[in-house]
């Protein structure tokens, strides 16, 4: 019998440190530098810079990180909001001349 190291279940996934997905450093590092280039042209303290770009970096690099059943949280939203904004195609419709119940 053979005995592995990591269970049968784990996530093999490409991430920095185990932490950060690969696909994400590119967007992410944009994200964070049109904030850091928008957040230099305000005259604020480096406190309060840093405060801000805290409050709105990390939540949405948290949130992209995540998955739902196993589907990045990003493409789990696209096909949600394309769900929502479509005609409502369902799988099951009566026809038209369909007899009612009595």
């Amino acid at each position: 019998m053979k005995k592995y190291v990591f269970p049968f279940n784990y996530d093999q996934s490409n991430r920095i440190m185990g932490i950060l997905e690969y696909k994400l450093i590119l967007p992410l590092s944009l994200y964070g530098g049109i904030l850091l280039i928008l957040l230099s042209l305000f005259s604020l303290s480096i406190f309060t810079k840093i405060g801000i770009f805290t409050i709105l970096f990390f939540p949405l690099a948290l949130l992209l990180n995540t998955s739902i059943y196993g589907e990045p949280f990003y493409i789990f939203a696209f096909f949600v909001m394309k769900h929502l904004l479509s005609a409502h195609k369902y799988l099951l419709t009566l026809p038209t001349n369909h007899p009612k119940k009595p």
